[in-house]
């Protein structure tokens, strides 16, 4: 009953439509469509180019307002476009930062539209209120140069929430500023709350504000924003608290990235404690949305579906570190690949309706917006779709994606013809030496692409080294250090040379993902690597029409393979504690064909990888490529004294 009174006054606050969805996560704030319902299968309307950034769009009144850069001049641009046909009605620019800090870039923060009135905020701590009528600016507050906060290495990312004709916002100080004309109401303390956006809320009768900052889930009373009550939640000095916490009946669930992982917090007289805590969901930026009884949301760069109790109800990889929103019983997903899926909010299984891809470049962090039935999704480039989904509710069955009406073929053969289409054992035996070299991108902390390089040495000697981008290489670079990192195996232990965090060991699910990965003859090598293969289905994987193989290693463990039906070449593959690889687009070299494109999600970490093959050379790599380094031998040498 609380929280319903209080998203009615947030909507009343906002004075639009609860289907709008005119601000950050929405018009109740809970990242869910509401009052509307939408289809899973749709066609887009139109698209427009909106600028470099990470802004989501607000949608009201038959407009939709979005913030992006110019790189060109150089300026943050807020556009006003017609829900109905995308054509741009109005269009204000005003100074801006690009800070591309290995993530390409732009605006961060998401406007809001109140009434007649729209606000937005820059990365430098500015926040602007303009006429939506037609642009013209109503106020403007440079609230860092007013509190005296630093806008920090990635800049201000908080989005102004609407509550009760004040707008909330955190630039490291929580701040209430008045919509009529920019005053400041109250003021917080310093927080270090750069990131993340402020949640209104009733706790235990009384109006309050939820702020996550990078030491805590603070709790400060509404009229004052005086403290009344703080969890901390620091794990680490790597720190990533940005995700908006989630408002589940009076409990609000954190969840954070690397180290950190979840909470469900209870605010209680006696103070506040966690119902839950563990490491099962690790949002990086966007958040996630709770669904009865349920939170749905990316760990890194799984999604997963965990239970009030912190319970994983299920898991699926593959969409990268994407952003979801919901509604209609429905999930919105947007992988940070650019696909829009669409899967039921169930708790029984991942249930995917429908999935269409949008985007051909950028990477797409942003959740998408679902207003009266249309879906509007982003890239960080630039490029804004909107799609209409309006129309009854999904079909209570979901249609299988494949239907298999002949035999399966026996996986021996398969495993066979994979060898044949890359040369056969000869090419694979005649090549113990091989050196790959392109580009790389890390997807999931939007590193820019950059250069690679692996060595394989046969029969399980691998380097696998990785460019730094700037600024890092150039921090590196000063103290005369190679801005490199080196993943190795070197036939007996598996180590990263990191002259950024130091030196260290793998172990469980990364190691072993480095072990297979080092194989260089895993092709000719199948009937020792496995005791058994069995095809089990012809399924669709990575949009290829492919046959699934259940591969049991000869230590028990089950990894999964899947092989083109049309090629008979490598698709993927697949287990518990190993990455998710795909591979694509092989190319024959000295007779010898190799994947020239592979996406990997690494199993530890939630680490998104692209490697892009643009040169393959045989030369003879020198064994001290795999060498180990002191600290490397010190740490091995403290584990076996530990035994």
């Amino acid at each position: 009953m609380l929280l319903a009174a209080a998203c009615v006054a947030l909507v009343g606050s906002l004075g639009g439509d609860p289907s709008d969805w005119p601000q950050w996560r929405g018009a109740l704030g809970d990242g869910l469509s509401h009052g509307t319902a939408w289809s899973a299968e749709g066609r887009t309307l139109w698209s427009a180019e909106i600028g470099l950034g990470y802004s989501a769009p607000a949608v009201s009144a038959g407009r939709v307002v979005t913030l992006g850069f110019d790189v060109a001049r150089g300026l943050d641009v807020l556009r006003c476009l017609d829900f109905e046909t995308g054509r741009e009605l109005w269009s204000a620019a005003y100074p801006g930062q690009l800070r591309d800090n290995q993530h390409e870039g732009g605006t961060l923060s998401s406007p809001a539209i109140a009434g007649e009135l729209v606000c937005f905020a820059n990365t430098d701590g500015v926040l602007r209120c303009l006429r939506l009528a037609d642009g013209s600016l109503a106020w403007e507050a440079n609230l860092a140069e007013r509190h005296g906060v630093d806008p920090g290495y990635y800049g201000f990312a908080s989005s102004p929430i609407l509550a009760g004709g004040e707008l909330l916002i955190a630039l490291d100080r929580a701040l209430a500023i008045r919509l009529a004309d920019g005053h400041t109401v109250w003021a917080s303390e310093p927080l270090s709350a750069q990131y993340s956006t402020p949640v209104p809320c009733t706790i235990r009768g009384e109006e309050r504000v939820a702020v996550f900052s990078q030491d805590a889930l603070h709790l400060l009373q509404r009229s004052t924003g005086e403290q009344v009550s703080a969890f901390p939640w620091k794990k680490g000095e790597k720190r990533v608290n940005a995700a908006t916490p989630i408002l589940v009946g009076e409990r609000l669930f954190v969840s954070s990235a690397y180290e950190h992982g979840c909470a469900l917090v209870e605010f209680a007289a006696e103070g506040p404690r966690a119902l839950f805590e563990n490491r099962r969901m690790r949002n990086k930026m966007s958040g996630g949305v709770a669904v009865d009884g349920l939170i749905f949301g990316f760990d890194e760069a799984v999604l997963r579906c965990l239970d009030l109790e912190g319970n994983e109800r299920w898991s699926v990889r593959g969409l990268g570190s994407g952003a979801l929103s919901g509604g209609d019983g429905k999930l919105a997903i947007l992988s940070s690949d650019g696909e829009l899926v669409v899967a039921r909010a169930s708790g029984a299984a991942f249930d995917e309706l429908s999935r269409i891809p949008l985007f051909e470049d950028g990477v797409c962090w942003t959740p998408p917006v679902i207003a009266r039935g249309r879906i509007l999704c982003r890239n960080n480039h630039g490029s804004l779709v909107c799609r209409e989904h309006g129309g009854a509710a999904s079909p209570a069955t979901t249609v299988p994606a494949t239907t298999v009406a002949t035999p399966l073929p026996d996986a021996a053969s398969l495993c066979e013809r994979h060898l044949q289409a890359i040369g056969g054992a000869e090419a694979v035996a005649r090549h113990p030496r091989i050196r790959l070299a392109g580009t790389y991108e890390q997807r999931s902390v939007g590193f820019v692409p950059g250069p690679f390089e692996i060595l394989y040495a046969a029969p399980d000697h691998r380097r696998v080294q990785i460019q730094f981008p700037p600024p890092l290489d150039e921090r590196f670079a000063e103290g005369g250090v190679k801005g490199h990192l080196a993943r190795i195996h070197d036939g007996e232990r598996t180590f990263v040379l990191d002259p950024y965090r130091g030196d260290k060991l793998l172990e469980g699910g990364e190691a072993a993902e480095e072990r297979i990965g080092a194989r260089l003859g895993a092709a000719a090598e199948w009937r020792a690597l496995y005791s058994e293969v069995t095809t089990r289905a012809r399924v669709e994987f990575d949009r290829r029409d492919c046959y699934r193989v259940e591969a049991r290693t000869r230590s028990g463990g089950v990894r999964t393979l899947y092989f083109e039906v049309e090629s008979g070449l490598l698709a993927g593959r697949e287990a518990p504690d190993e990455a998710l690889v795909i591979c694509r687009d092989y190319r024959a070299f000295d007779g010898l064909a190799l994947p020239t494109f592979q996406r990997v999600f690494r199993p530890d970490g939630g680490i998104e990888e692209l490697f892009r093959v643009e040169s393959v050379t045989f030369p003879a790599a020198p064994d001290s490529a795999f060498a180990r380094s002191q600290a490397i031998e010190e740490l091995l040498h403290r584990a076996e004294e530990a035994r």
